[in-house]
């Protein structure tokens, strides 16, 4: 889980593993959602990581109307985030182009 300690106007978004504390600096693009400092991320974790063959940024989420289990089940993990704001959690499906 990812919690996002600082964010840019440009679209930057800096990130802390809150089991490791280890700290990450991305790019996103929200839409139909507007994340805040103090919010917690769930992302699939490869995407964190440079090398990855998927890694390309900005990475591009949009509030859907797909359930938690959807997440769960989905064989695309990749394609999914989980936003926590306020206890309450938002699924996020990852857009392309």
């Amino acid at each position: 889980m990812l919690e996002i300690t600082k964010k840019s106007k440009f679209g930057a978004y800096f990130l802390k593993d809150t089991k490791t504390k280890k700290e990450y600096e991305l790019i996103f693009q929200f839409f139909g959602i507007e994340p805040q400092i103090g919010d917690k991320l769930l992302i699939f974790e490869e995407l964190l990581n440079k090398k990855y063959e998927g890694f390309c940024q900005p990475y591009a989420f949009e509030a859907c109307k797909n359930t938690l289990e959807d997440f769960f089940k989905s064989e695309n993990e990749e394609d999914f985030a989980v936003l926590s704001h306020n206890g309450k959690k938002t699924l996020l499906k990852r857009i392309y182009g």
